[in-house]
């Protein structure tokens, strides 16, 4: 929009956040007195002219001194934090408790049992070692069967 130069240099400072308040008003009256500018500046700054002149139908709260609060509430207030931090903690005691009895009575596996589980997972190990051996000969059979053939694609 064509504006004088003044205002284009206020404008440039507002966008910059480097006015002072009296500019701002400045450029709140330009443009309230000069709206027949139709771009986003004039309605951003009728559109503050308007929520200016919105009275509120709630009073403004009276300014109050500091409520003193009894002594004794601060007490109360104290004392169930630390009642409750104290049922907090008993609680987690007992569930801790709790657990480790549970741990405690876990069963136990003896030597000998250790040593069956041992042997069934050797056995195991060893089942699966005899088939990947037994499958790794029949494939140097199959690789030597079709060698030949592999010369003669050459």
């Amino acid at each position: 929009m064509d504006y004088p130069p003044q205002i284009e240099k206020l404008l440039d400072k507002y966008w910059a956040a480097e006015t002072s308040v009296i500019e701002e008003r400045e450029l709140l009256n330009y443009f309230v007195l000069h709206p027949e500018h139709s771009d986003a500046n004039t309605a951003y700054f009728l559109m503050i002219k308007e929520d200016q002149e919105i009275e509120s139908s709630i009073p403004p709260r009276a300014i109050t001194a500091n409520v003193v609060r009894p002594l004794w509430k601060l007490f109360a207030s104290v004392a169930a934090a630390i009642v409750f931090v104290a049922i907090a903690g008993f609680l987690i005691q007992n569930q801790l408790s709790e657990n480790k009895a549970m741990n405690q009575s876990a069963e136990v596996i003896s030597d000998k049992e250790a040593d069956e589980a041992y042997a069934q997972a050797r056995e195991a190990l060893l089942l699966v070692s005899r088939k990947l051996n037994a499958s790794k000969n029949k494939v140097a059979e199959k690789v030597t069967i079709i060698e030949p053939y592999t010369r003669i694609l050459k």
